[in-house]
């Protein structure tokens, strides 16, 4: 006679900024096998806004695909899987799957997460008590620990600065950023600089150009990070 236990609980998260789309990707696996129509539920998911229902979609990553292809959310941080398919082996086998909240709208801390289950058997439901999932506590984004559940923060320019090269009407004028942010900029984000009342642009695409004894930065908006950086001039 065994008691039913957890053998893997791990879980981390694809983005921790704040009202930021998040995938949650979990790994678990059971010293038992699983039965038809168990319920395993994870809580201590605090604070997304994605609304409660019943059909947020799950996708299946690796091992078994015990998992139906949505699962019962609701807001109050609970997810609830129900167990639709059934190998013969199990035990001891991770299933790992991910689904996809809204971050809270103001940063916060990652929270505990835990896991338990209900297995079904015959008229006798057999419980698997609940255990804590593991985070990586790595960094993402430069964020520390982003990668620890339900974890953001509000990104915000830690400094910034303009200079030009000259004051006078109609000349030619060099001008150089500086920025700072307390996160990565990553792929697809846009950064747009307001107030440059009265300028004059040649063409509504401006050439970004390497500052000497800069870091590159105009590479960041280069196409695949390589070649000419550019900016749009509204």
């Amino acid at each position: 006679i065994i008691a039913p236990a957890w053998v893997d609980t791990s879980m981390g998260q694809s983005n921790p900024l704040v009202n930021g789309s998040n995938t949650l990707t979990v790994s678990l696996s059971t010293n038992i096998a699983l039965t038809l129509s168990s319920k395993v539920t994870l809580s201590g998911l605090l604070n997304s806004t994605t609304p409660s229902t019943a059909e947020l979609p799950v996708t299946h990553l690796s091992g078994v695909p015990v998992f139906g292809s949505t699962a019962d959310w609701n807001d109050n941080g609970t997810l609830i899987l129900n167990v639709s398919n059934v190998p013969s082996t199990l035990a001891n086998v991770s299933i790992v799957f991910s689904f996809v909240l809204s971050n809270a709208l103001e940063p916060q801390s990652s929270s505990p997460v835990l896991v338990s289950a209900a297995l079904e058997f015959a008229e006798f439901p057999v419980p698997i008590a609940s255990a804590s999932l593991s985070f990586p506590h790595e960094a993402l984004w430069e964020v520390a620990n982003g990668t620890d559940p339900l974890l953001c923060v509000q990104p915000v320019f830690v400094s910034f600065g303009l200079n030009q090269t000259s004051h006078v009407a109609t000349k030619d004028n060099n001008l150089t950023l500086r920025l700072v942010t307390n996160v990565d900029l990553v792929p697809g984000s846009v950064v747009t600089v307001s107030g440059l009342t009265g300028a004059h642009f040649d063409a509504s695409t401006v050439i970004l150009v390497t500052v000497p004894g800069g870091n590159s930065g105009d590479q960041l908006f280069a196409a695949n990070g390589a070649g000419l950086g550019t900016a749009s001039a509204i």
